[in-house]
């Protein structure tokens, strides 16, 4: 996962599922801080990297595909067979939801 508010927002509903944050080393500002302090607080493993960028790249090591605003987290995503799925979507408290997405960017 990459970016500053997707990283934040992870810290503060699931910091549990996170296993390291990088942030650009020399990168600061509100945001940044804020995600560091929360890391501190919730002893999420974070580290300071230096990026290197290629010349004309869009894009840097943190991800292929897009800038990562200098933050990016590695995460681990629970995974459930249809089998454990099924008895929680039994359990739900009126119609369950159920979405399945693939590919999503803020």
């Amino acid at each position: 996962m990459w970016g500053i508010h997707p990283v934040l927002e992870a810290l503060m509903t699931c910091p549990q599922l996170i296993r390291e944050i990088f942030i650009e080393k020399g990168k600061s500002g509100p945001r940044l801080d804020q995600i560091r302090e929360l890391a501190r607080k919730k002893s999420v493993p974070m580290q300071e990297v230096q990026l290197r960028r290629k010349t004309g790249a869009r894009h840097d090591e943190f991800t292929d595909h897009e800038r990562s605003q200098g933050v990016s987290a590695r995460i681990v995503l629970p995974v459930l067979t249809l089998a454990e799925l099924l008895p929680k979507l039994q359990a739900a408290v009126g119609p369950p939801l159920l979405l399945a997405v693939d590919s999503v960017q803020d």
